[in-house]
């Protein structure tokens, strides 16, 4: 199988994972607002739409996983080991991320559906926030380990890209989030929902284009 195909695979697959983050939390809204229109969007959602939102995670991270093979494949002949560490890396981030992305579901249906008693339930959403962050945060910096070591073949020219496509590296336009926070009405909220399948569609869009006549094959 062509290195593009991979590569094209976890185009869809940034794109499928993006819809999950639209039909979990999507709205039109300013980035600034995101956190404080969730109940509205969890009041509007129906119980069909929260629940395909979830599944699309495992889904969608599974299929990422062709994508980071890719890049695999795109730096394996200059750095093996590198590579491994690259691809184990962004593949456990994506894994966790999955994970979280399905969690979503869980919590707005909570917003949907409040728990009876007060007290025990700010106990549980005291809980389960602090859960759900944890997990977003270990599956951000272990992907960072990846997107840095990423940079730095590139740069080395340890890889089959360019060197400048190091701008668009992940790691790079996660740097770039809080910026998001900036962006107004209608868009923001979409942007700052969306954005981490926004930069991996960005990067692995620009990576399949670029190694396009790239002759590996597995």
């Amino acid at each position: 199988m062509n290195n593009r195909y991979f590569g094209l695979i976890g185009v869809f697959a940034s794109i499928l994972l993006f819809i999950g983050d639209m039909l979990l939390y999507g709205h039109f809204g300013s980035a600034s607002e995101f956190s404080k229109n969730i109940q509205i969007v969890a009041n509007d959602s129906s119980q069909i739409r929260l629940f395909i939102g979830g599944i699309l995670g495992p889904i969608g991270a599974m299929l990422y996983i062709a994508g980071f093979w890719h890049i695999y494949l795109n730096t394996k002949q200059y750095s093996r080991f590198g590579s491994i560490i690259i691809f184990i890396s962004l593949s456990c981030m994506m894994f966790l991320g999955g994970a979280y992305h399905s969690i979503w579901t869980i919590r707005m249906l909570l917003l949907k559906y409040p728990l009876v008693s007060v007290d025990s339930s700010n106990l549980f959403i005291t809980s389960f926030n602090c859960y759900y962050r944890t997990l977003f945060n270990i599956s951000l910096s272990i992907g960072y380990l990846g997107g840095i070591l990423l940079a730095i073949l590139i740069l080395f020219h340890k890889s089959s890209y360019p060197r400048w496509i190091v701008l668009v590296n992940p790691v790079i336009l996660f740097l770039l989030m809080p910026l998001i926070k900036h962006v107004s009405y209608p868009f923001g909220s979409i942007l700052f929902g969306g954005y981490i399948n926004i930069v991996f569609f960005i990067f692995l869009s620009i990576s399949v284009i670029t190694t396009w006549k790239d002759k590996n094959i597995v």
